[in-house]
């Protein structure tokens, strides 16, 4: 079982922890300590920028066995190109390339946020319907037959609602008995239901010339709002029944002076699920800003010589609609460069369709979605510049071709309708001078250097095979803690780049080695290390682009000798 490290307070910026059981290293994201970072389309080269620094998703460090005057392995670390496969943001294509995807949403909003369902249901008097006092024994109904009436819910935006189911919310009633005798109020929601079939139901005492109050929770009930004869909308049928309470000791009399007071109303209503007619929804997005952490870490240049950009539609309402966007722009704020979007794209009306009910429980609904192409806009320039904000501006219709006399509008919670970008690199990527800096946490076992103290001299080698197509130079520094800086073991230390072909893959393997004379001084600092920083600087091996295969390999070895020889090639 491994044993992760918790987080602890440091004024390093992006640390990584990693620890160690049997040699195998695991580390823990973000780059940065608190700053949850973006997944991007670029993310590979994060990976492989990691890889080369001492960690990969899956790395093994070989257990030492050593003697004085012997070969002392430190690392052995072995990265496939295969491995990058297991990110979210890889794909492994037919031809055994390494392709990056990224996708995210650009906008969402949620429909049924916008439909607010009426307050009030009934507010005012109802009078005992009687010209000349009329006596009742006690608990003889007053009403006879019940007081039934339909109400109209003012929805508003020219909402036509059919059926309701109601997520969570409360019925208020409230009851003024402005007569001579205490009554029995009952109080029936005909077009209500909850899943077992039970209708709401409030029965109240209310003494004479006094307020009683109730309420009932709603969470889970359907509403039938087509009224008695299902042919209207925006109704609810109620029902109300008085009664002479039973507790009076001698019938009462009542006439048109004496009336109830009422109030019922919804509170707090969230909807599970709406049908009807919801009318036309303008939605104007004017100025919108998105940050973005897709290239945190990142400067330097980076280019996609050929990618699959799509703008995509998922709609999982009952409603159609339309779309344009009139800007769309990246913006660089640490270097203030920004790119806009051009071409055909803009101010384009873009139609997304209906999601449809299917009636199976299993699958409420099929969802509808939309792509267009915006391969042929300048958009891959857009991300060029290193982006860490997207702005834009557009102007969304919805329920355009909504029917009215049909109510074929409905929407479930927690549904959406999103906007994402879309795009898929399979032809490879170019990157000059990117520069990549982070921290990680060693956990060292001391053990191993417990007879260094005992050597008189000896030497670190750092040794580099490289198949995947990059260059890079490193700069290492070690820290006694997160507070102390510690000497730099490797500065601009150039990891060679192998052989390109034409057909943009590496055909061989660079081998980079790099001897690092230590002393007593030094090896007692190395076993005080606990965290190592480090930075990059990345170019693609050619001025063309290159691409990555599943079969390319990074080797990485640490070795530590106490003599003047070393045999490298088994790291």
């Amino acid at each position: 079982m491994k044993k992760e490290i918790k987080n602890q307070q440091s004024r390093i910026p992006g640390i990584h922890y990693f620890t160690k059981n049997n040699y195998n290293i695991r580390f823990k994201y973000p780059f940065n300590a608190g700053k949850t970072h973006f997944v991007s389309m670029t993310k590979s080269i994060t990976i492989l920028l990691i890889s080369v620094l001492f960690f990969s998703c899956t790395k093994v460090v070989n257990k030492p066995s050593w003697k004085v005057d012997a070969v002392i392995p430190v690392l052995n670390v072995s990265i496939r190109g295969v491995d990058l496969v297991n990110d979210s943001n890889m794909v492994l294509n037919a031809d055994q390339s390494i392709g990056i995807v990224f996708e995210d949403s650009i906008f969402a909003f949620n429909f049924d946020s916008l439909i607010a369902f009426p307050g009030d249901v009934f507010n005012g008097s109802i009078p005992f319907p009687f010209l000349d006092t009329t006596y009742f024994e006690p608990g003889q109904p007053i009403f006879d037959p019940p007081f039934s009436f339909d109400q109209l819910l003012a929805f508003e935006n020219g909402i036509k609602a059919r059926t309701i189911k109601v997520k969570s919310g409360q019925i208020y009633v409230e009851v003024y008995n402005n007569s001579g005798g205490d009554l029995v109020f009952d109080y029936l929601v005909n077009s209500s239901s909850d899943e077992n079939g039970a209708q709401i139901h409030i029965i109240k005492d209310v003494p004479k010339q006094q307020t009683t109050e109730a309420s009932i929770d709603l969470s889970g009930y359907t509403f039938d709002l087509t009224g008695l004869y299902h042919d209207t909308v925006n109704t609810i049928r109620n029902t109300i029944a008085v009664a002479l309470a039973e507790n009076e000791p001698e019938a009462v009399g009542f006439s048109l002076n004496d009336t109830l007071a009422i109030q019922i109303k919804f509170q707090n209503m969230e909807l599970e699920y709406g049908e009807g007619y919801f009318g036309q929804k303008d939605l104007v997005l004017d100025n919108q800003s998105i940050d973005i952490n897709l290239f945190d870490n990142f400067s330097g240049t980076f280019q996609i010589p050929q990618a699959e950009v799509y703008l995509q539609a998922i709609n999982e309402y009952g409603i159609d609609g339309r779309f344009n966007i009139s800007s769309f722009s990246a913006t660089n704020t640490q270097t203030n460069e920004s790119i806009s979007l051009e071409g055909a794209v803009l101010d384009s009306s873009f139609y997304f369709g209906s999601a449809t009910e299917t009636g199976h429980l299993e699958y409420l609904i099929n969802r509808d979605t939309s792509v267009w192409d915006f391969s042929q806009s300048n958009i891959l320039n857009l991300f060029g510049i290193l982006p860490d904000k997207l702005n834009f501006s557009a102007h969304i219709q919805a329920n355009t071709g909504g029917d009215s006399i049909q109510f074929n509008n409905f929407f479930y919670r927690d549904s959406q309708l999103a906007l994402r970008l879309k795009a898929s690199v399979n032809q490879g990527f170019s990157i000059q001078d990117m520069l990549f800096s982070d921290t990680v946490q060693a956990s060292m076992d001391t053990s191993r250097f417990q007879r260094f103290d005992e050597l008189d001299q000896a030497k670190l080698f750092l040794v580099v095979k490289n198949r995947f197509p990059l260059e890079m130079k490193l700069n290492i520094v070690f820290w006694e803690d997160a507070f102390t800086q510690g000497d730099t073991l490797v500065r601009q230390f150039t990891v060679a780049a192998p052989a390109i072909g034409s057909d943009h893959y590496s055909i061989d393997t660079a081998k980079s080695v790099l001897e690092i004379p230590l002393d007593s001084l030094f090896m007692d600092k190395l076993k005080k290390t606990k965290y190592i920083v480090y930075q990059s600087i990345l170019s693609s091996a050619t001025q063309d682009y290159v691409k990555i295969h599943a079969d390319d390999k990074l080797k990485i070895g640490m070795v530590i000798e106490t003599g003047y020889t070393i045999n490298t090639n088994g790291l």
